[in-house]
C-alpha cells in the first residue's frame, strides 16, 4: 500500500489497501481523503452475472472507536445510490463512492452497509489502514498476494494459462476467483483455522475447463511435501486435522496441505 501526502494538512491517498472483506469480486483501489470530503474508487470484476445497489445508509467509521461519529455516503458520483444494478460477468467496472472527510486521527477504518435483510448480504471493508506502507498488510493478505495464489493456479490447472486473480480475506474464510486463457475459471473458498489452510470439492466451482479437473494432478507432487523440512512436524498434526493419512488425500487436499506448508513457512 503506498501513501502519499501533499503539502496540505488534510490530503492523504491511499492506494489498494488490504482489509478484511465478504465484497468479493470488489477491490478498493484508493482512497482520497480530503479536507472536505473523502472518495472511496472501488473496482468490480466478478465471474458470474452480478446484480447489486450502493446502499444509502453505507457509512465510514472509526475502527479504533466504533462509538466515534459514522461517515454516511453522500453520493455515489456519476452513478445513484440505492438504485439497482445488473452487471455482466468477467467485465471491468468502476465506481467512486463519495463521503464526508474522514477526520484527521482516525488511522484506520471500517465501509460498511447496515445490517443485513433477507434483500441483499451487507457489505464490509474492515481494518482498513490509512498510514500503513505495503509490507505492512495483514500477514494472511500479503501471504496470498505474495505467491500462494499462484500456486494455487499452477496447481488447479498446470497446463493452462493463468491470467489474474481476484481474492478477498473474509477472516478466517479467503475466496479466491482464478481466471485462465479461453474464457474459464476457478472459484474456491479457503477455510483458515488455526495454522491450517484446507479446501475441498464443495468449496469450489469450476467453469468451462477443457483438459481435466482442478487439482487433479497435483497427487504427482506428493513427495514435495514429504522433503519439505518442516513436513515431519506438521505431518500428523495435519493428517488429524483432514482426517486422512497422506496416502489418501486427493487433489485438494494435497494443494491444501502444501498451502499450509508455506503459511507455516511464511510465519
Amino acid at each position: 500500500m503506498l501513501i502519499s501526502y501533499t503539502t496540505c494538512l488534510f490530503s492523504q491517498t491511499t492506494y489498494n489497501p488490504s482489509c478484511y472483506s465478504n465484497a468479493h469480486g470488489w477491490t478498493i483501489t484508493k482512497i482520497e481523503r480530503t479536507q472536505s470530503r473523502t472518495l472511496v474508487y472501488l473496482n468490480l470484476y466478478y465471474h458470474t452475472t452480478e446484480k447489486f445497489f450502493f446502499h444509502p445508509s453505507m457509512y465510514i467509521e472509526n475502527y479504533n472507536n466504533q462509538y466515534d461519529s459514522k461517515l454516511y455516503v453522500t453520493s455515489a458520483m456519476d452513478d445513484k445510490l440505492n438504485t439497482w444494478y445488473t452487471l455482466n460477468a468477467e467485465t471491468n467496472y468502476n465506481f467512486v463512492l463519495e463521503f464526508p472527510a474522514i477526520p484527521t486521527y482516525w488511522t484506520d477504518i471500517n465501509i460498511k452497509e447496515p445490517t443485513q435483510t433477507s434483500d441483499y448480504t451487507a457489505w464490509y471493508w474492515d481494518y482498513i489502514s490509512l498510514n500503513k506502507s505495503q509490507d505492512e498488510r495483514l500477514k494472511i493478505d500479503r501471504f496470498f498476494l505474495n505467491g500462494a495464489i499462484k500456486f494455487l493456479a499452477g496447481a488447479a490447472h498446470p497446463f493452462d494459462t493463468y491470467k489474474f486473480a481476484t481474492y478477498t480475506v473474509d477472516y478466517n474464510n479467503i475466496k479466491v476467483t482464478m481466471y485462465y486463457n479461453d474464457g474459464y475459471y476457478t472459484y474456491l473458498t479457503i477455510k483458515k483455522s488455526g495454522n491450517f489452510l484446507s479446501f475441498s470439492r464443495s468449496d469450489m466451482v469450476d467453469y468451462n475447463c477443457p483438459v481435466c479437473s482442478p487439482f487433479i494432478g497435483i497427487h504427482l507432487l506428493k513427495q514435495m511435501a514429504l522433503g519439505k523440512n518442516n513436513y515431519q512436524e506438521y505431518e500428523n498434526q495435519y493428517e488429524r486435522y483432514l482426517g486422512k493419512v497422506l496416502d489418501d488425500m486427493n487433489g485438494c487436499d494435497l494443494a491444501s496441505l502444501f498451502l499450509t506448508l508455506g503459511w507455516l513457512d511464511y510465519n
